[in-house]
């Protein structure tokens, strides 16, 4: 008998992380919902790995749960997604990271929104938590490693954005308001972020009353390896994500030239910053605590200003 169409699509982009990718299945599989009612789309971005023995383990275990294996050779986080969106079959899409784990209702509660909130959001999404695969260092706080927007259910104000590991959205409002930008996010092993931010300054720009719900209920968990609890991933991060905020920026504001930017914004800030930052090192107990909670700014505001000299920056990621 021919599947009826699932309600919900969940799509997972991933490049070489097949152990944690299995882990992000198993969660998917353990959802409350239906499993009628959902299915799940993996997008293969280039992997070396035993990506396609965990997902055939996955489909052979798990029959009754429908899941795609989408190959896309072009490397790039934002148009591995946008793949797996033109294979989804659900009135909504969900995306989730490789190495995250959804809490069981997550479906559920997604659903939830759809279906009761007021205005009908465009998209939903909620917090992000950490867990740890490997040992957290005393100095290290949980606070770096969560995404959120409180603990009261909202509408997002202009500006505000979800995390790409936590977000759901209408398929036909997503495909009205944009796509994920190819220029942006995780490239093989290349560090690069700002897909998400694109889209959503997208989004703000077509439609600044646009309704895109917060729901606390709505939780996802995010590994957390040791080399993201170390100065130099934070430090690389935070440049990159400097220069991908230049790039929207130019992309969204006609009249924000290069030089302007640089004189008026980005030299002075960066300057001032770092001044202060040095000063304020002594008001730390822990010298990697003003890395991550100081110097890291710095960082995002030195990625603008190589960015406005025409300078491109590539780092690799850690996988």
């Amino acid at each position: 008998m021919a599947r009826s169409r699932p309600e919900i699509s969940i799509v997972i982009a991933t490049f070489n992380r097949a152990e944690l990718l299995a882990g992000a299945l198993e969660s998917l599989a353990e959802q409350t919902l239906d499993r009628s009612r959902y299915e799940i789309v993996v997008v293969d971005n280039g992997s070396t790995d035993e990506t396609p023995t965990v997902v055939a383990e996955f489909q052979r275990t798990h029959p009754q749960l429908r899941t795609l294996l989408v190959p896309e050779k072009r490397r790039g986080l934002g148009r591995a997604r946008n793949t797996g969106d033109d294979h989804a079959a659900g009135r909504l899409v969900a995306f989730l990271d490789d190495d995250a784990r959804a809490e069981q209702d997550w479906l559920e509660k997604a659903l939830s929104c759809f279906g009761e909130v007021n205005p009908t959001p465009l998209a939903v999404g909620g917090p992000i938590r950490p867990f740890y695969l490997a040992p957290k260092p005393d100095w290290f706080k949980d606070e770096y490693e969560i995404r959120s927007w409180g603990e009261e259910p909202r509408f997002l104000s202009r500006g505000e954005t979800f995390s790409g590991s936590n977000m759901v959205f209408a398929k036909e409002a997503l495909r009205d308001h944009g796509s994920f930008s190819d220029r942006f996010g995780m490239k093989g092993e290349r560090l690069s972020v700002g897909e998400e931010s694109a889209l959503f300054e997208e989004i703000w720009r077509r439609n600044p009353d646009a309704p895109l719900y917060y729901s606390p209920d709505l939780v996802v968990l995010h590994a957390v390896p040791a080399h993201k609890m170390t100065g130099s991933y934070v430090l690389k991060r935070a440049l990159a994500g400097g220069q991908a905020m230049y790039a929207i920026r130019r992309d969204t504001d006609p009249h924000s030239g290069r030089f302007r930017i640089l004189a008026r914004e980005a030299l002075p800030g960066f300057v001032r910053g770092l001044a202060g930052s040095l000063r304020r090192r002594r008001l730390y107990k822990h010298g990697q605590n003003w890395v991550f909670e100081d110097l890291a700014i710095i960082f995002v505001q030195l990625g603008v200003l190589l960015a406005c000299l025409g300078i491109k920056v590539r780092v690799k990621r850690q996988s």
